[in-house]
């Protein structure tokens, strides 16, 4: 990583830009995180994106948030720790600094089918992922399922 950064910091010198660098990470595992030297692998970036998305869906069986902020004592797959305020202090308490941490979070939603109706659907068994959503009464900026 320091060669990669030595080699933008001198073609930014050459034509007069900055050339960012990051790092894409996924959810924090605590054995991935350990795996990188985070703060020191962060001294030659500009920020870290942290992916904070696709922590479960459809490829599971059951229901679960796609970007859980917290554990639940409800989740049955708590003890994966598949959650942003575990991924995100496991950053911190690594060394990175906050100002370079970049959450990125989903701007979209995930479906089963065959879901009983206990607890709303969540943390649930499934038969099936939804294939589409019907867009029979959607309006521009708005989505209802009927």
């Amino acid at each position: 990583m320091r060669e990669f950064r030595r080699q933008l910091n001198a073609l930014g010198r050459t034509n007069h830009q900055h050339y960012p660098a990051d790092h894409v990470r996924s959810r924090g595992r605590a054995e991935l995180l350990e795996r990188i030297e985070l703060a020191k692998v962060g001294r030659t970036l500009d920020f870290y994106s942290v992916q904070g998305y696709d922590f479960h869906g459809t490829w599971e069986t059951s229901t679960n948030h796609a970007s859980p902020l917290f554990d639940s004592a409800q989740d049955p797959a708590r003890a994966d720790n598949f959650y942003l305020d575990y991924t995100v202090n496991g950053f911190l308490k690594a060394g990175v600094p906050a100002r370079k941490l970049v959450l990125g979070i989903p701007l979209y939603g995930r479906g089963w089918t065959g879901v009983p109706n206990i607890n709303h659907g969540l943390y649930q068994t499934s038969t099936a992922r939804l294939r589409s959503i019907p867009r029979t009464t959607c309006r521009p900026g708005v989505s209802r399922l009927t």
